[in-house]
């Protein structure tokens, strides 16, 4: 009966241990904003080198957003288009 009982010890010890590691590593950050979070996120993942061309090649025959007319007006720059 010893032998099994150290075993069972043994084994719960290792379980506690894997529990504590895995609670140590999903304690993570805390972001004030979902933006934070975003470009967190965005600057730890690299997307895929397919979906990076069809964004680059999307984005390529996209027009030029047009300022609104009273941002032309109070621009500090009145150069800037």
């Amino acid at each position: 009966m010893e032998p099994q009982s150290s075993k069972f010890r043994l084994q719960e010890q290792r379980q506690a241990a894997a529990q504590q590691q895995s609670g140590q590593q999903q304690a993570g950050l805390e972001f004030a904003t979902a933006e934070e979070l975003l470009r967190h996120d965005a600057a730890q993942v690299t997307p895929p080198p397919t979906l990076r061309q069809r964004l680059h090649l999307t984005l390529r025959g996209q027009k030029p957003v047009k300022r609104r007319w009273w941002h032309r007006l109070f621009a500090r720059n009145p150069t800037e288009p």
